[in-house]
């Protein structure tokens, strides 16, 4: 979804006159070389910044609250399905060139700018999207689909091999909960964390599972989740004939990332600890953002 920022700003020319200046916004994960970042911590701000200066051509203001603003002919891409940064494309209203004619006055305050959503038929009011929550240490800011989530990869001490109730244990201990991979972005992010520790340990495995959350009723054979906010599963893929040999799921990453497992779901027995000669030494955890 879009949505359009109208800002009404005095711009410097020949007299005084009133230019409209429209940021587009997209909500998506961008892929964009460096940019500048400016010290504005609150996503209106940061808007306002690449209105008011002529070199920016849009802004990107992630979770993290770190303000982006990207110059003129910087090449970006934005993956709409990844719901993570607020982007903003700006266009200069009812002529051909897209920037200001001159920087806005200094003294020009945020408060005199007037925020609005528009569609091709009409101007409807907003409220402006709140500044991101913030996660405990260890935790990484990310966006779910309903909510801003706090993603982490639990272990013990020495990464340790653990049975499903203790991976369970250990997310509780953390303040938060097993939880499962609602989009392909926290997939990557299970894998980068686990195989960075694969990079740098002697251990004697080719790889490690990390416990997700799901536990098969015995009743109807389904998956009951303990994670009350887990509404999607984008980021979950079985490994072929892998979904129904067990009772609790734990997903597979490898040194060898090219391995066809890497990355796979596999239903195993909620009590072992290892399975094909692979520890199950890592348990994803989540808690919502505050």
């Amino acid at each position: 979804m879009k949505i359009f920022l109208f800002i009404v700003l005095i711009i410097c020319t020949i007299g005084i006159e009133v230019k409209e200046i429209n940021i587009v916004v997209f909500r998506g994960s961008i892929s964009v070389g460096t940019c500048p970042t400016s010290i504005e911590k609150d996503y209106l701000k940061c808007a306002y910044q690449c209105v008011k200066n002529t070199s920016c051509q849009f802004f990107s203001f992630p979770p993290t609250g770190i303000c982006f603003l990207c110059k003129y002919n910087t090449t970006f891409s934005v993956d709409k399905s990844v719901l993570r940064s607020y982007i903003g494309v700006k266009t200069f209203n009812l002529t051909i060139d897209p920037r200001p004619y001159c920087s806005v006055n200094n003294h020009t305050v945020l408060s005199a700018l007037e925020f609005e959503a528009s569609s091709s038929s009409s101007m409807v009011k907003t409220t402006p999207i709140p500044p991101s929550k913030s996660c405990p240490q260890y935790f990484k800011l990310i966006e779910r689909h309903s909510i801003q989530w706090c993603f982490g990869i639990g272990h013990k001490t020495n990464w340790a091999a653990m049975n499903q109730s203790s991976a369970s244990m250990v997310c509780q201990h953390l303040n938060a909960t097993i939880t499962g991979l609602e989009t392909v972005e926290e997939l990557e992010l299970a894998k980068e964390g686990i195989t960075q520790y694969l990079s740098t340990s002697t251990i004697p495995y080719q790889g490690i599972g990390a416990w997700i959350d799901g536990k098969r009723k015995s009743a109807t054979g389904e998956f009951q989740f303990e994670d009350p906010y887990l509404k999607q599963h984008a980021g979950s893929e079985w490994y072929l004939g892998q979904q129904g040999k067990g009772d609790c799921v734990r997903m597979m990453v490898f040194r060898n990332t090219s391995d066809s497992r890497n990355g796979k779901l596999f239903t195993v027995n909620c009590t072992s600890t290892s399975e094909e000669n692979v520890p199950t030494s890592a348990v994803i955890c989540g808690t919502p953002a505050k």
